[in-house]
């Protein structure tokens, strides 16, 4: 069949120059649909300036939407707030854009701090990856849901959990560090799903 093929072009040079110009069609689609995909990824929200904002952003979200915070800034968290992300598989990225796909993202991280404890409701496959939290971290009811490359250490005064996990299943906690802590209290709690 290829030898057809070939005696084919041999006798028609036109069928060779519209492949070649095919493939190089084929190219520069290809790179200009990964650019648009890149460039749209690595948007940061600049909207978003504390975790008051990140909340109206996270449950006004579509699924699938993925919010790039600013690796160089620090989000406050003054007060006690509950987050409930209606939409599925939404991603939150505190990690530089390059590094939001490796295996061990390096450089900036956004930095969630303050004395108020933030709490993640009923989510369903939100991923959170690359953030420094120096603020009490609360999961409940959620599923299938995954914290990644991030670094937990809060050491106010008194007995504080750093990161609580209650009535939630299949969710992931993956390759980060717990530190720095001197009061009491643990740095991780789990509390199995509620059964009826």
């Amino acid at each position: 069949m290829g030898q057809i093929i070939a005696i084919f072009r041999h006798y028609h040079p036109i069928i060779a120059v519209y492949e070649k110009y095919a493939l190089f069609l084929t190219i520069i689609y290809k790179v200009a649909i990964s650019s648009e995909i890149e460039s749209k990824m690595a948007t940061i929200n600049e909207t978003i300036t504390d975790v008051g904002d990140l909340k109206r952003e996270l449950e006004d979200a579509k699924d699938n939407t993925v919010i790039f915070l600013d690796p160089d800034k620090t989000y406050d968290c003054t007060s006690d707030t509950t987050i409930s992300v209606h939409a599925s598989n939404v991603r939150v990225i505190g990690c530089e854009a390059q590094s939001a796909e490796s295996e061990n993202p390096k450089g900036g991280r956004a930095v969630i701090k303050g004395t108020g404890k933030l709490t993640f409701k009923g989510c369903t496959g939100l991923r959170i990856r690359g953030f420094f939290f120096r603020v009490r971290l609360v999961m409940n009811r959620c599923k299938d849901c995954k914290i990644e490359y991030s670094d937990f250490q809060y050491d106010a005064p008194g007995k504080n959990h750093v990161f609580y996990i209650e009535d939630s299943a299949s969710n992931h906690i993956y390759n980060c560090k717990f530190h720095d802590k001197d009061n009491e209290g643990a740095f991780l709690i789990i509390r199995r799903e509620k059964e009826d």
